[in-house]
């Protein structure tokens, strides 16, 4: 009996240490879109700090831009679409062939609804692959800016002159293309350095064409963005990203 009594009042000590603890921290189960810019929409322009873009397009030239007024052919199984079929290019016909914002860069700016940005999934253009000399068209760079306010580089895609060369991480669609003129968008994911940003604080990004202009680079520019979100994790009322 006595032994008994002895279990039970152990029992009893334990339950109310347990019940004067703080409650277990609730994780999010997923990831959810912190941010959202609509590359081609005029209202996001201000909001995001949109600088370095080209003009809306297929506006002022009327091309084919990877059929975006119809959501945009996707590669493989890049099951995404664009919200209003439009775009713009990181590096427009009318820029200085240089590496900074006037010129094969722009730029944007994600702000966290809450919590913190752990990646960025972007839909980019993959057009026409080569110039008839074996040039790489569509490679670009990303850069985001790290809490000691310097351009840091997070990401490079380099599609290759031939579907064998392409990288398999880093974006959907697998591999290979329907042909080097061919015209696919593509969703490339990129995990940010949370250790080099500032967690819960605006995240400053910069795209740059890194490829040789095309020859019609003059009417319609270069390295066409549909939209880029920021991805991290948040509450179930948040909406999901567009791309997992």
């Amino acid at each position: 009996m006595k032994k008994t009594i002895m279990i039970l009042a152990s029992v009893f000590m334990i339950l109310a240490f347990l019940s004067n603890q703080a409650p277990a921290k609730k994780f999010p189960k997923g990831l959810k879109q912190l941010d959202f810019v609509d590359i081609g929409s005029e209202g996001d322009g201000g909001i995001h700090n949109l600088v370095g873009w080209g003009p809306i397009e297929p506006d002022p030239q009327d091309g084919f831009w990877g059929d975006i007024e119809n959501g945009g052919i996707n590669a493989g199984d890049c099951d995404v679409t664009s919200p209003d079929g439009k775009t713009r290019v990181v590096w427009a016909g009318n820029e200085p062939d240089s590496p900074f914002i006037v010129g094969r860069a722009a730029s944007l700016v994600l702000t966290p609804v809450r919590g913190a940005g752990k990646k960025i999934n972007m839909r980019v253009l993959d057009g026409q692959d080569v110039d008839g000399n074996g040039k790489l068209l569509n490679t670009f760079q990303v850069f985001v800016k790290n809490k000691h306010g310097h351009w840091i580089l997070v990401y490079a895609f380099d599609p290759g002159p031939s579907a064998e060369s392409r990288p398999e991480d880093g974006f959907c669609g697998g591999p290979e293309k329907l042909s080097d003129t061919a015209e696919e968008w593509r969703v490339h994911s990129i995990w940010l350095p949370v250790n080099e940003i500032r967690p819960g604080r605006p995240v400053e990004v910069m795209i740059q064409a890194t490829g040789s202009a095309w020859e019609l680079f003059d009417a319609y520019g270069q390295l066409a963005v549909d939209w880029v979100e920021l991805v991290g994790p948040g509450s179930k009322n948040l909406p999901d990203p567009l791309y997992p």
